[in-house]
């Protein structure tokens, strides 16, 4: 049996503070009967959660926080191996008051727990500029992936950077330039 609530509201005004949520439980009673009279099983509990705040949404520096805590046996995609995941995400943008021009940096952060194979965890940060001066267009981003687990020790890196122009001076011409780094590291 498995229930969830969500919810949705704000702090003073929708500009200020944005808050999405939502929490769930869910019961499972697990039965095994053989042909004598021995039976056996258990019951178990699952809660989860997850947690969405903007701090100033519509502003020129919009702050968000995103958690989440869910159960694999919550979720009728997963067959297999039953896990916890856990989730945390936080990004900051920023857009000057004058042009269209926006800078992001954000960190995401996984965690796959099982009782089977321990825990898998990846995190993620990244950062994005774009610029905007008169016909051209300026873009950079860079990101750094690292991937742990725990049972076996295996390791992953990723680290990439992206530079990308676009020059349109009429709108019957668009030239576009990108330019990318990748790098990736595996200790297994």
């Amino acid at each position: 049996v498995a229930n969830d609530i969500d919810f949705a509201t704000y702090v003073h005004a929708p500009w200020f503070i944005q808050l999405q949520g939502g929490f769930g439980v869910m019961v499972s009673r697990d039965a095994i009967r053989g042909t004598d009279a021995d039976a056996s099983g258990g019951t178990n509990t699952a809660l989860t959660g997850r947690l969405n705040l903007t701090v100033f949404p519509a502003s020129r520096f919009p702050f968000e926080l995103r958690s989440e805590v869910s159960d694999s046996r919550t979720n009728a995609d997963v067959i297999g191996d039953e896990y916890r995941s856990y989730r945390l995400g936080i990004t900051q943008s920023y857009r000057p008051e004058s042009g269209r021009d926006l800078y992001t940096l954000g960190f995401d952060s996984s965690r796959l727990v099982s009782g089977r194979w321990g825990t898998d965890t990846v995190n993620a940060f990244n950062v994005t500029a774009v610029r905007y001066l008169d016909v051209h267009t300026f873009e950079l981003s860079a990101a750094m992936v690292s991937n742990e687990r725990s049972d076996t020790g295996d390791e992953s890196r990723l680290h990439s950077i992206t530079g990308r122009h676009a020059f349109q001076p009429a709108s019957s011409l668009h030239v576009d330039t990108m330019a990318s780094w990748h790098d990736s590291s595996f200790d297994f």
